[in-house]
């Protein structure tokens, strides 16, 4: 048997082995870890809710102190929801004559005012309440049927305060005006149930749910079941009752409040044309509207009637508090532009402003234009710079390349015809010829050269090391012509050919005496 494989293979065998069980303790730890982090998160978010759950409560708390504290200890709640209608138009505000506060005052149940009563309330004058909206939901935004109390809260739940008609409802109902109904359920205008259809037709009226006796409570809870639905030609209420605003099923909670006195309102018109309608009679058409009004919240909207339209004003802001008693009180009013207005002016701001932005790029796109132009520029004017300093450059290179000039001849020489040379030697005469050079732009220079040893090819390079020699052409661009030699031209000769005799001066006729030679472009060659 191999024994010695045997061994190798259980100790393979182990190591996997071992392997194993640390990879399911790790597996496990990881596991057990894992779950202690989902139990601590657990654990902290339940005790963060607990947390918020008491901050609520001390909030809540705090707030029915305050309350109370302002309310000089008077205090009533509906203690959860009531069934909220509208009041009957026969026992409005207006059909009692009163007009004050006619437009938001509403009827409370009885047991409101049995007990405000009990409590002296008189002590904090005139009454208010606050109104919160829990039901229904508008149809079609969740919930489904017309049941007020099924559908749950508003989101979010609206709010207004109203000052009191009178405590004439049954316990768990309240009667809204149409103003109110509105504030709470904006988007129930014009709905209504069958069975108020049907009562109505009927000639009895739901409304007050308590003037009417039992069968009118009755008629009221037959209709908060049923599903809301728009006025047809079958279900048409009378025009008293159409528009009341108040939906099927509609619930609120009424809580006794005290008010501060308002001192300062800011109103802003829903659309344009208030202020040019008011004039200068806008103190007194405002001072008649709120006369209307008990209490006023950020956020309610007003009507105001001028010369036969109403325009509805949005209350903006409101001081000392967002909501306000304006019973008896000085009022102090500030009227913005309308939203209409002030939407074209947001509009046009706008405007101004995308107009502004895209000058803004305009400008910085031209800047930048310009930025490039300049760079190029430079960029040009530096590659010029170096052009002209590899000019310079080869103008000394071909200037240090030149032979040496031969001594001039003697005076004598001199003054004699630059092609007479005949007070000269003939060996001078052969020796020495001077070259006077004439360049395009008007400049000349004059230099000797050994007519034997100098080649023509050197007549271009002296050229070429002159200012303006060459005319800026690259050898072989210009033609150099002897002047008074019928338009002989001298063309530079090839490298090969640079070495023999026949381009030497001497070699090119150049033997003796002096020459004028005039640059010419062979640009100007061809066209001449």
């Amino acid at each position: 048997m191999d024994f010695a494989g045997a061994a190798q293979r259980l100790r393979r065998e182990q190591a996997a082995a071992a392997q194993r069980a640390r990879e399911k303790r790790e597996r496990e730890r990881a596991e057990a870890a894992k779950l202690a982090a989902v139990r601590e998160q657990a654990e902290e978010e339940k005790r963060q809710r607990r947390l918020a759950q008491l901050r609520g409560e001390d909030e809540a708390r705090l707030a029915r102190e305050a309350a109370l504290e302002a309310s000089k200890g008077v205090s009533w709640s509906s203690e959860g929801p009531v069934a909220a209608s509208a009041i009957d138009p026969a026992r409005s505000a207006e059909s009692r004559g009163i007009r004050r506060g006619a437009r938001d005052k509403a009827m409370l149940p009885r047991d409101a005012g049995a007990s405000l009563l009990a409590q002296n309330s008189r002590v904090n004058g005139a009454p208010a309440f606050e109104l919160v909206a829990v039901g229904p939901t508008p149809p079609g935004g969740g919930g489904g049927g017309g049941g007020g109390g099924e559908n749950g809260p508003l989101p979010p739940r609206r709010r207004t305060y109203v000052g009191v008609l009178d405590y004439g409802c049954e316990d768990g109902r309240v009667a809204l005006p149409p103003e109110v109904a509105a504030r709470l359920w904006p988007w129930a205008k014009g709905v209504v149930s069958a069975a108020a259809a049907r009562e109505a037709r009927g000639g009895a009226f739901d409304g007050d749910g308590g003037g009417g006796g039992g069968g009118g409570g009755g008629g009221g809870g037959e209709a908060d079941e049923e599903q809301p639905t728009a006025p047809t030609a079958s279900t048409a209420l009378p025009l008293a009752l159409a528009g009341t605003g108040v939906p099927p099923g509609a619930r609120v909670v009424a809580t006794y409040t005290v008010l501060p006195k308002g001192t300062f309102a800011r109103l802003q018109p829903l659309e344009a044309g208030f202020q040019q309608a008011a004039g200068d009679g806008v103190r007194e058409l405002l001072e008649a509207a709120l006369a209307g009004y008990c209490c006023l919240s950020e956020g309610d909207t007003l009507s105001v009637e001028v010369g036969g339209a109403t325009f509805a004003l949005r209350v903006q802001a409101l001081l000392p508090a967002g909501a306000v008693s304006v019973v008896e009180t000085d009022l102090e009013v500030e009227v913005e532009p309308s939203e209409e207005t002030a939407r074209r002016l947001a509009s046009e701001a706008l405007a101004r402003e995308a107009a502004r932005r895209r000058a803004a790029e305009a400008a910085a796109r031209l800047f930048e234009s310009k930025k490039a132009q300049g760079e190029a520029a430079q960029i040009a004017a530096k590659a010029l710079e170096a052009e002209r300093a590899a000019r310079d450059a080869r103008r000394r290179e071909l200037s240090e390349s030149l032979p040496p000039e031969p001594e001039a001849p003697s005076a004598a020489a001199a003054s004699n015809s630059l092609r007479t040379p005949d007070s000269l030697s003939p060996a001078a005469a052969a020796a020495v010829v001077a070259f006077r050079l004439r360049t395009p732009d008007g400049r000349s220079a004059s230099r000797r050269f050994d007519a034997a040893s100098t080649t023509v090819s050197t007549l271009f390079d002296w050229a070429d090391s002159l200012e303006g020699g060459g005319a800026g052409a690259e050898r072989g661009g210009y033609d150099l012509v002897v002047a008074g030699g019928g338009g002989r031209a001298l063309e530079p000769p090839t490298a090969a050919a640079e070495t023999t005799a026949a381009t030497t001066l001497a070699g090119a006729g150049f033997d003796r005496g002096g020459f004028a030679l005039l640059v010419r472009p062979r640009a100007a060659a061809a066209t001449g």
